[in-house]
């Protein structure tokens, strides 16, 4: 190294990338996939899961709730017991992760109603929920704030079908609302969904344990509201991480 330059010699030379490199498990699918065990009569096994803080809040989360959360070896989960499902969302976690949002639509659809502080962990400080807050008007709920939490009830207890339409297009907002919509009454039509591979695989996910949706990857999801899901002891592989294969890639 010198004053005027610094320069690295590596591989002889040879301008080469060789090798093999793993990627990690998406986190923005397997927070969805660990929320919509809510939403099943078994327990739900994941693997590929990354072991990472978000993941480990949403399994606190989880417990939390009253679910069982059981991780037989790194990067596998197992999920149980949503019998027992509290629907306040302890706040001292759920300030700390913005994911925490989207237990809201299948517990509401579970049970008839959720308590859940705003959503915290983004460092350029509390994001708007509105888009939440109105879904959830369309599905036949009533929405308080109160004590810095929000109040959400399902009229009659229970969720019914509706047109949602997303001002902007959010994968979060998406992927909540498709799982709400799967326990609630008749058919729900979410417009200008977003369209990400994610919510492609939760969408599968989804059907292959026994909900109607159709038109995930378009900008409209219809989803026809049925019985609650059931996996019948499958397991489940969370999809290789996009952004982490980019950056590899780059």
């Amino acid at each position: 190294m010198t004053k005027e330059k610094f320069l690295i010699e590596g591989l002889a030379g040879r301008r080469v990338l060789e090798g093999e490199v793993a990627v990690s498990g998406a986190k923005n699918e397997a927070l969805k996939l660990m929320a919509a065990a809510i939403l099943f009569k078994d327990k739900v096994s994941l693997k590929n899961v990354p072991e990472i803080e978000d993941v480990h809040r949403m399994a606190d989360l989880l417990e939390g709730l009253g679910v069982s959360v059981v991780r037989p070896r790194e990067h596998r989960y197992i999920f149980s017991n949503m019998r027992a499902c509290a629907t306040d969302l302890p706040a001292d976690i759920s300030k700390h992760i913005r994911a925490s949002i989207v237990l809201t639509g299948p517990i509401l659809a579970r049970f008839g109603k959720v308590r859940f502080p705003h959503p915290g962990g983004c460092v350029i400080g509390k994001r708007p929920i509105d888009l939440f807050l109105e879904g959830f008007e369309k599905l036949g709920a009533q929405v308080k704030a109160k004590d810095d939490c929000y109040i959400v009830k399902a009229c009659g207890g229970k969720l019914r079908g509706g047109t949602i339409f997303l001002r902007n297009q959010s994968v979060t907002a998406t992927e909540t609302f498709m799982m709400a919509a799967t326990l609630a009454r008749g058919k729900t039509v979410i417009k200008n969904a977003s369209m990400e591979p994610e919510v492609v695989s939760l969408a599968r996910f989804l059907s292959r344990a026994g909900a109607k949706i159709t038109g995930a990857g378009t900008p409209t999801i219809e989803i026809r509201g049925g019985k609650l899901l059931a996996s019948n002891g499958a397991e489940t592989t969370v999809m290789p991480d996009r952004i982490e294969a980019g950056s590899f890639l780059i």
